[in-house]
């Protein structure tokens, strides 16, 4: 972008095809940087941000990946707390109508709301918080944790 200033061109190709040879003349380096939101002083802030370690991409990143991991082991202890309670209860997990819009979806995921209706933190990890393919629900995942469940037992009884 080239601007016309008291008869000088500003910006564009000049710095670059002809040269800037007025260093000397303050108004001209003024000029040259512009006022708050110019080009120049947008790009020094994002320089400066740059240089900040805590908006380097790998830092952000991490705090990301640091929070998604405490969500999943937040959702996967609801799991298992609902599964050992059901488990303990000798209860049914899955019920008749396990759809979103059932008024009774089972004893897992029924117990699962309760503990997140009273519990923020699991509230804020499971549910519709939850990214859909890592709700830790699906009768495949309810399976895994009761064979470990039922590993760990089996263990159990040949140390004793």
């Amino acid at each position: 972008m080239v601007v016309v200033k008291n008869g000088a061109l500003i910006g564009g190709d000049n710095f670059v095809t002809e040269g800037f040879d007025s260093w000397n003349k303050k108004d001209r380096l003024d000029d040259h940087v512009g006022g708050p939101n110019s080009a120049h002083k947008q790009a020094w802030r994002r320089c400066q941000d740059l240089m900040k370690q805590d908006q380097h991409i790998d830092v952000v990143i991490n705090k990301h990946s640091e929070l998604m991991k405490r969500e999943y082991r937040t959702r996967l202890t609801a799991s298992v707390v609902c599964l050992r309670f059901l488990l303990r209860q000798e209860l049914a997990f899955c019920g008749h109508d396990e759809s979103n819009d059932s008024k009774n979806q089972g004893n897992f995921l029924e117990l699962l709301k309760f503990l997140a209706m009273h519990i923020e933190e699991i509230n804020a990890a499971v549910g519709h918080n939850a990214p859909s393919n890592l709700k830790v629900t699906s009768t495949d995942v309810q399976h895994d944790i009761i064979n470990a469940f039922a590993i760990e037992t089996i263990n159990g009884i040949i140390r004793d």
